[in-house]
């Protein structure tokens, strides 16, 4: 399993804006798929990006993924 960025775009009337998050994938046979994922939890990618990073990298288990995405909002 790996966690990558997902970007939303957002449209209401005239207005649009962009929003990204989290999601967990597996890959099998070349294909993809979402196990779970949380949209629109920052405006700016940087931030969704290095939380990508550190989930990856300390191997997060997915059980702990919604607590980890609640510390992240309390921080932004």
């Amino acid at each position: 399993m790996k966690y990558i960025v997902v970007q939303n775009t957002y449209i209401n009337g005239d207005a649009t804006r962009i929003g990204y998050g989290i999601a967990a994938v597996e890959e099998y046979d070349g294909v993809a798929t979402v196990i779970e994922s949380f949209d629109d939890i920052s405006s700016n990618i940087e931030p969704v990006e290095r939380l990508a990073e550190l989930c990856n990298f300390h191997k997060l288990e997915i059980i702990h993924l919604k607590d980890v995405v609640n510390d992240f909002l309390v921080t932004v």
